[in-house]
This record gives structure tokens, sequence and C-alpha cells, in this order.
């Protein structure tokens, strides 16, 4: 009798941990499936979301007083990789490197990481290099739109405003007005903060916080502007 009892009692607690679990899956997969679906497509432009948008520099003219851009900022291709996706690491590098020229090693470096998030692998792609990463298709990499330097005068006054180049991996302004204002125009990068599990791989439902960022200070120079 006694142990129809604990049979039947453990059969009870199945039942009720089985209910549990069903239900803990069923928010996680029907109640919150969209929010999952979102916020793995929101990784994919995560990073361009992170960047603070460089701020803009102008001239005014000395007698209409209009606004004329000197230093502004254009979108072109970024290509990434989410590593922990990525399921034929070699031939996924290979690809990668006869396609858009880059070599296949340090590729492979960048992408044989297993719970990595993200990698830049190459800049400023064209518009048919962009279609071409759409094509190809391959698991784990993306394209998403990177913000670069552009001065529509071209070398006028160059000597005056400077460039915006990279330090390490990170692209600040040198020289000129670029380099003495660089902190007012960087603006501040956003940043993740998320939860990982003991071999560092990111918890789907743990705690993640995502601070966007803030755009740069735009900045007028007060001068004559030479036609």
């Amino acid at each position: 009798m006694r142990s129809i009892w604990r049979l039947t009692s453990l059969i009870i607690s199945a039942i009720v941990l089985a209910l549990v679990i069903g239900g803990r899956l069923f928010v996680l997969q029907i109640i919150n499936h969209n929010f999952y679906v979102a916020l793995a497509q929101d990784q994919h432009e995560l990073f361009a979301e992170l960047q603070a948008k460089r701020g803009e520099i102008y001239v005014t003219d000395k007698e209409s007083r209009e606004p004329h851009l000197l230093a502004g900022n254009i979108d072109l291709g970024l290509l990434f990789a989410v590593p922990r996706e990525i399921e034929d690491k070699s031939k996924t590098a290979k690809i990668l490197s006869q396609e858009f020229g880059l070599v296949e090693s340090e590729v492979l470096a960048k992408i044989d990481k297993e719970n990595d998030a993200y990698e830049p692998l190459a800049h400023k792609l064209n518009k048919t290099d962009i279609e071409k990463v759409k094509s190809l298709n391959l698991k784990g990499i993306g394209v998403s739109k990177e913000p670069w330097r552009f001065y529509p005068e071209a070398d006028f006054a160059s000597h005056i405003l400077g460039f915006v180049g990279f330090a390490g991996d990170e692209k600040v302004g040198r020289y000129g007005v670029e380099g003495y204002y660089n902190k007012n125009l960087e603006g501040r990068a956003g940043f993740v903060s998320e939860e990982r599990d003991a071999a560092g791989a990111w918890i789907s439902v743990g705690r993640r916080e995502i601070k966007a960022a803030r755009p740069g200070d735009d900045l007028v120079l007060e001068s004559i502007r030479v036609e």
C-alpha cells in the first residue's frame, strides 16, 4: 500500500513539474515569441545603434549668414559576423576571403570564437558588396550601416578641418578642428550589459540592458566661404 502511495506521489509530482515547465516554455516560445525574434534581429543592427553619430561641421557665410556643410557623415556597409551562429567556420572564412579580398587566416581568427556575439570584418562596403553579402546568405554573417566622414568641399580648408582616422579600432578626429573638438564631435557611444552563463554564452532569458548612443554636437565656424 505504501509503495503504491509513493508511486502515485511521484506520478503527481512529475505531472506538476511537467505543467510548470510546459507553462514556462509556453511563455517563452508562444507569448514572448515576437519579443525574442525582435531581439535576435536587433543584434544584427546593434553595433550601428551603439555608435554615436559624429557631429557635423558647418561654416557660416559672412554675408548671407547661411551655413554650408564642410564635414558630414555618410552611411556605408559594415560586414560583420556573429561567431556563435556560424556552423562551418573554415568554409565561411574561405568564402569571405575570396569574395571580399580579405585574409582568410585573419577572418578565421575573428570568427573562431564559440560564444562571441559580434565581430566586425570589413568596412566601407559599397552597394554591390552589400548585395553580395545578402546573396551569399551565410549563416552568422551580416551587413549593417556604418557612418563615415565625408567632406563635400573636398580639399577646401582641409588644413583647418583635419580629418577622422583610426586610433586602434576607434575612429577619432586627427588634427585641426576634427582633432581639437573631438570630444564634442564624437558624442558618446552606447553600451550593452548582458547576463552570461559560466561558459560565457549569452542567456536569452537573463538580464540585458541597452543604453542608446548620444550623438555628437554640431559645430558652426564663422568665416567667409570661398567659391
